[in-house]
């Protein structure tokens, strides 16, 4: 063999040889079996070529949950739009310009389309966050609120059923003596300017002492009361009572003296699915109350319906103390049980385990 013929033969076996290292690299990245090196051509072997061992077991590659990563960029956003107070129209342009660069660059460079998308999601959970805290009304009731209690006098909505507030303990250090009270909500709808009605908009929070009776979701109401601010934070580490009232978009609060001061001006509508709901849970109270002992029927109202006002400081105390107050709030319990009971009626009244799920 000449010179010639020795060098075509080293440059075959050298390209062969690359060829076997690429195959080699492709099974590592993608997990595929082990195929002959050459591609059904000169085994290696015959071309004097030493084996070269099988490529190990590809590692199973690291799963990303999505929605998880888009949570933390809208965390990421509200909380950069709570510490800078972004401008909403800012980031509703920013939110559209990473759309549109998601949109060109989804096909070619990935990783840059991932990274806009997320920027996306950040700037819209922003925006919403500036919204939700500063976007009130210009007659939101809220501006016409002082940290002193004025008189005032509104009409407006009642958004939910009324909350029974049990009396506090009794404490040497509360000078006033404090009984039961009610709490609702109220969308308001006119405030009395003199001897005018003016329109206005907004939520506010609504305490009466005593027990209020024959007010419902849905129901128009006429209130005469005290408006104040809520309590802002005094003191370092103190609780903020009114930015975790903002939160809610809720920023006063109208004291009353006693339930004559809330009258109903007209009656809601009876299918009003709040005032639906407040009928069978009253209900169901008044079946545990029939059933069970005044203490027992407090604590089931609290686990099973939400009604935690049946619960006396003691036991109220105790659930503290052990860590287990969040029981005796509406939570996943609360929709496990009702889940639970309405699966189980379904269950009865229909024939097929699939319709039943359906339905619920």
């Amino acid at each position: 063999m000449n010179r010639s013929a020795r060098l075509r033969e080293a440059f075959r076996l050298r390209r062969v040889r690359d060829r076997r290292v690429e195959i080699c690299s492709k099974n590592r990245v993608t997990g595929a079996p082990p195929h002959t090196y050459n591609e059904g051509r000169v085994p290696p072997r015959r071309l004097g070529i030493p084996a070269m061992p099988s490529a190990p077991p590809a590692a199973k590659p690291w799963r990303v949950q999505p929605l998880v990563v888009l949570l933390a960029a809208a965390a990421t956003g509200m909380a950069g739009d709570r510490l800078l107070s972004i401008e909403a129209i800012v980031s509703w342009l920013l939110a559209a310009g990473s759309l549109v660069v998601w949109l060109l660059a989804r096909g070619r460079a990935l990783q840059l389309a991932q990274a806009a998308l997320l920027l996306a999601a950040a700037a819209t959970a922003g925006a919403w966050h500036h919204l939700q805290w500063n976007g009130f009304s210009e007659r939101e009731i809220g501006w016409a609120a002082a940290e002193v209690a004025e008189p005032i006098c509104l009409e407006g909505i009642v958004l939910g059923n009324p909350e029974r507030l049990p009396a506090p303990e009794y404490s040497a250090l509360r000078t006033i003596p404090q009984g039961d009270a009610t709490r609702l909500y109220l969308r308001v709808t006119n405030v009395r300017d003199a001897a005018e009605w003016r329109p206005a908009a907004g939520r506010c929070e609504v305490l009466v002492d005593g027990h209020v009776l024959g007010i419902a979701a849905g129901d128009r109401v006429r209130l005469f009361g005290q408006l104040v601010l809520f309590a802002r934070r005094g003191n370092p580490g103190e609780f903020d009572l009114a930015a975790h009232r903002r939160a809610d978009r809720l920023l006063c609060r109208v004291q009353a003296a006693s339930p004559a001061c809330l009258a109903r001006e007209e009656a809601g509508s009876p299918w009003n699915p709040v005032a639906l709901l407040g009928r069978v849970r009253a209900a169901a109270r008044r079946q545990l109350a029939a059933h069970l002992s005044e203490e027992s029927a407090g604590l089931a109202g609290a686990v099973l319906l939400g009604a935690r006002e049946g619960v006396d400081t003691e036991q109220r105390e105790a659930f503290f103390r052990t860590g287990s107050l969040h029981l005796l709030a509406i939570s996943g319990l609360h929709l496990g049980i009702l889940a639970a009971i309405l699966w189980g009626l379904l269950r009865v009244t229909l024939p097929s385990p699939r319709a039943a799920l359906i339905l619920l």
